[in-house]
Order: structure tokens, then sequence, then C-alpha cells
């Protein structure tokens, strides 16, 4: 029978377990999770995976992660779930959950009596997230993204939370984090920003993308999850000396204003300068539509690599340091 609430194993110990809601939009499905109880006392490590169900390289590392635990010599406990979104890992849906097509990572905290994804998100904070005292949200760039590896934060207001938050996104060891705003900058609703919101620090990373399952980006995540154990001191071990991280201040979104074939012109870690060239938008006959070009200078952090493009469709998130 699968649990209504997170279930920990005796000390010193690791259980695979499955997690159900009692919201009827979710009654079809079971989560599964592990549940890691250290010999030791220390803080709970919440890590999510699979929001976005077609972002493969972070599935698998929670995968292996959870499994390469030693809960003995381990001080805490560790609450992982690999796959959030089933439907759309099913389905091989990006973005979205296909059962609602709305973004999950867009609905935090949720609700119960919502659609799927309102729910899920319910399901997620207060099963998962709140019987936590951190939390890791691991992600990558969906099927039609190419990304280069970054960290974020959202801030909360909170001195204390975003401290440990930012803290946390630099342990993890990407080249790139970005301490967002609390109003949540480009997107809000998002797992770490409910998180932040609720006295959690969070981070969300991102590794990976365009629908692959490639092992140096699985090998950043497990890296970073590592990392973030030493950092909060829950393993015994020191961090291996990293290039520090280029500090951003915002992710600056650019989406089309109508849709067509689109033709990009950059990749995933270019520098970009304000008026510089994204892409060129062409209709069915091969016609121009448009030029895009970026509104700032920054860095390229994702890429939409499908040239299919509808109205309002995102092509690119840009990095401004600060």
């Amino acid at each position: 029978m699968a649990d209504r609430t997170i279930v920990f194993p005796a000390p010193g110990h690791t259980d695979r377990r499955l997690l159900a809601s009692a919201s009827p939009a979710l009654a079809d499905y079971e989560w599964p999770y592990f549940a890691i109880r250290g010999a030791a006392d220390g803080p709970t490590l919440c890590v999510i995976a699979g929001i976005h169900g077609a972002e493969y390289p972070p599935i698998d590392a929670v995968l292996r992660f959870s499994r390469a635990i030693d809960p003995t010599a381990l001080r805490g406990r560790i609450i992982a779930v690999p796959i959030a979104n089933l439907p759309a890992f099913w389905t091989r849906t990006p973005f979205v959950c296909p059962a609602d097509a709305k973004n999950p990572n867009r609905a935090f905290p949720g609700d119960p009596h919502g659609t799927f994804s309102q729910a899920l998100a319910h399901l997620l904070f207060e099963a998962v997230i709140r019987r936590g005292d951190y939390l890791v949200d691991l992600h990558c760039g969906d099927l039609v993204e190419d990304l280069v590896p970054y960290c974020g934060v959202q801030q909360s207001g909170n001195e204390r939370v975003d401290r440990s938050a930012v803290d946390l996104a630099v342990a993890f060891g990407l080249p790139y984090v970005c301490v967002e705003p609390p109003s949540g900058g480009a997107v809000a609703g998002t797992a770490d920003g409910a998180a932040g919101a609720a006295g959690i620090p969070a981070i969300y990373a991102e590794a990976g993308g365009i629908g692959q399952l490639r092992q140096g980006d699985v090998a950043l995540h497990l890296r970073g999850l590592h990392r973030v154990l030493l950092q909060l001191g829950m393993v015994e071990g020191r961090r291996e000396a990293l290039a520090a991280p280029t500090m951003l201040r915002e992710v600056v979104l650019v989406r089309a204003k109508q849709g067509g074939f689109f033709r990009k012109a950059v990749a995933a870690g270019d520098t970009m300068a304000t008026g510089g060239l994204i892409g060129r938008m062409i209709d069915l006959w091969g016609d121009p539509l448009a030029e895009i070009t970026s509104p700032v200078d920054g860095v390229a952090l994702f890429v939409t690599t499908s040239p299919a493009i509808g109205p309002d469709g995102l092509l690119i998130g840009i990095g401004i340091p600060g």
C-alpha cells in the first residue's frame, strides 16, 4: 500500500517506497521515492527531479545518487523523488503535464482541489518539500532545449534563507549561479520559490538537454549533489576546489511574437550583445517574417533547438551578469 506521508526507515537504512495522494486528480498514480535515514542525526535534504518528465539526466542522477548513498555514513535524512511528473515521463511530453497541459513548475505551492499539475505541486510541496530543511530541484534543458549548466536561487526576502540557498548553489559547482528576485524574475510558481517562501533554503540545478541521456551531464548532477552533502555536513570529506561561478542577477526570456520556422543563430553558452542576432523566423513558404535580436547583454543559458515555434514560443533564456 502506498504512503500518504513520507515514511523513514530505522537509522542507518534506505527504503524504496511509493507515495500517493488523496486528491481525486492524482488517483491513478503512485510516486516512487527513496527514504534514507542516516546513522547519525543531521538535516533533512529533499531532492526532486522530473518535474518536467523529459529531462532525463537529473532523473538518472537521482536514481544513481539514492542507490549509492551509504546510510551508515550519513548524518541526517534524504527524501529523493526521481520522477515527479509521471504522465509527462511516460508520454515523453516536454514542458507540461499531458493531463492538463499545465507546467507543474509554475503551480507551486499547489492546490489539492485543482487540476493534475496543481494537485501534483501540492502533493510534492506538502508531503516532500515541507518535510525537509533544504531542497535541491534538479532540471535540464527539455526535449527541444540546448543548455549550459547553471544553478538558480529565487530569493525569499529572508536573509538567512537566501544566504544559505546561495551558498548551496555556489557549492553545487556549476559555471553560473543566477540569484533571482523574490518576485520570481522571469517565472513564478516554482518549487524552489515556494520552498524559499516557506523558510526552506532551496536551489534548482540545470545540466543536460535536448532529450539526451549524456553521462557527462549526469555526472555534473551527481557531483553537485555530493558537494551539497559536504556543504551541509551530512557526509565526511572535503570539496574539490573549483573555479568560482559567474554570478547572474536575472534571466531574460525572449519569445517569438509570431510563430513560424525558426533558424537559430546562437547556441547555449554564447555571449550575447544587445541587438545581436538570435535567429530568423520564416513562414512555411520560406519567406522572412522577422529577425529576433537580443534585448540585453548576457550569456545564452538555454536555446530552443526546434525550428517549429508557435506564437509566444520561447526562444532563449539570457542570463545577465551582476
